[in-house]
């Protein structure tokens, strides 16, 4: 048991080192507000 959840751990810490920035960080503020995808795609 405790063998696995240590495999676990080292899977998921050499996972968050290959991990991206969320694309589209700029639309978190306009999604946080509550604008809806049409509202967004309008805006371009």
């Amino acid at each position: 048991m405790l063998s696995g959840l240590l495999m676990a751990y080292k899977l998921l810490a050499m996972a968050q080192v290959r991990w991206r920035r969320l694309d589209g960080a700029h639309h978190l503020p306009l999604v946080r507000a509550g604008s809806s995808r049409e509202t967004r795609a309008a805006d371009r």
